[in-house]
């Protein structure tokens, strides 16, 4: 028989959330903690800790508590993540700013808020969990990743914020808004005209490979700077090119 726990005092709502609902599924199995550590492979204290609602544990202890007590694994990341989202808002005191959802992101500020609040509330993972779920090393650099978690820089381009959505565990069903923010934000800081489903620039003005892809429609994007014009292409396929006009 299991022995009784111990009573949780918390101010974080989503972390006695967490804590109640791995306690209900021990109570449902009646193991003790000893006989759970067997089945997830790891120590009891691990396990108990988990549950013990002082402060929001690992993920992986949180997943491993659900796999001894064959607990739904997609449930313990929800919990996990809001106990994680709570925590991360509490420690900044209040300083929590209002954060626009991307059909309503009108520039790269409110773009680089919106990312960040991405990734707290997947957890605040390490760079190190993000840049391997992007596929390993250069796909999403730390280096990169450090930048836009400090708001200093966003991805630059459709590729990379798509690698970054990723690293976040957001749902592909979502990333057309986030690449359509993303396409806005740039627009608006960076005062460009839109010409809309026109045909590839003249020859001379291409890209090494947009012969190649010249059946393909794209937005071609134009910029005046004092250094020249400048087009961005953002294609069908995701992909984005920078093309330098004379």
């Amino acid at each position: 028989m299991s022995r009784p726990e111990t009573l949780v005092i918390t101010n974080n709502k989503a972390l006695r959330e967490l804590v109640e609902w791995l306690r209900g599924h021990r109570d449902r199995t009646g193991l003790h903690y000893r006989v759970l550590a067997e089945r997830a492979d790891c120590h009891a204290t691990t396990l108990s800790r988990a549950a013990s609602g002082k402060s929001v544990p690992t993920l992986q202890a949180v997943l491993r508590y659900a796999t001894a007590c064959e607990a739904p694994q997609d449930e313990a990341r929800r919990l996990w993540r809001n106990a994680r989202f709570e925590e991360t808002r509490r420690q900044r005191k209040g300083r929590m700013q209002a954060v626009a959802k991307p059909p309503f992101i009108g520039n790269l500020a409110e773009l680089s808020a919106a990312l960040l609040n991405v990734y707290e509330r997947a957890g605040s993972p390490s760079l190190r969990t993000m840049e391997g779920r992007t596929g390993g090393y250069g796909v999403l650099p730390r280096t990169t990743l450090s930048h836009i978690l400090r708001k200093e820089t966003v991805p630059y381009g459709i590729p990379q914020l798509q690698a970054f959505l990723t690293a976040c565990e957001v749902p592909p069903a979502l990333w057309p808004q986030w690449e359509a923010a993303w396409r806005q934000a740039h627009l608006h800081d960076n005062r460009v005209v839109v010409v809309r489903d026109v045909p590839p620039p003249p020859r001379t003005h291409r890209t090494r490979d947009a012969a190649a892809a010249s059946n393909i429609t794209v937005q071609l994007v134009r910029k005046t700077s004092p250094r020249g014009d400048r087009a961005y292409e953002f294609r069908p396929d995701g992909e984005t090119r920078v093309i330098e006009l004379e």
